[in-house]
């Protein structure tokens, strides 16, 4: 296999974006969406941003100066605790396949095939829509996230 040329662009797009609020001394805030965002640490637990300096948090993050530390220890109680709540859907899906007599093979394996699929699909297309409109797919996902936000706060107040 001969030299590979690759162009510049995003090799994971789309990530998954997280909402950051930012805030400074006079009392102005902001929520921001970003998207550049990873795993530093797990134990204890860290994560980056990356956010451009034209933003408009960009100088109320930078003035803050401040690292939110987390205190990861945990006990064994708390761990068994965690375990159980995010095991509880699949402990419901097994207790529903038992009750419905599903085939338990054939289910797993077409729960185990779409899980593969839609995301790896999610990262194709996202790949090829964020070479090709890098800067309108990050305002189109800023505006989903503010459309389900907006959705949850009305199903909330029981509007919808």
């Amino acid at each position: 296999m001969g030299k590979q040329s690759w162009k510049p662009g995003n090799m994971i797009y789309p990530l998954p974006a997280v909402m950051v609020s930012a805030g400074n001394a006079e009392g102005q805030t902001n929520i921001l969406t970003i998207a550049w965002t990873g795993t530093i640490c797990t134990n204890p637990a860290m994560l980056y941003i990356s956010v451009r300096p034209e933003r408009y948090s960009y100088s109320m993050i930078k003035e803050s100066g401040e690292e939110e530390h987390v205190n990861a220890d945990m006990d064994v109680k708390s761990m068994f605790l965690l375990a159980v709540a995010t095991s509880i859907d699949a402990l419901a899906v097994g207790v529903t396949f038992a009750f419905l007599k599903v085939a338990i093979v054939p289910a797993v394996s077409f729960i185990g095939i779409v899980t593969f699929v839609c995301p790896s699909a999610g990262v194709k297309i996202g790949s090829l829509f964020g070479m090709k409109y890098k800067s309108k797919a990050e305002l189109c996902g800023g505006i989903i996230l503010i459309l389900i936000g907006v959705k949850i706060l009305l199903e909330g107040l029981g509007i919808i």
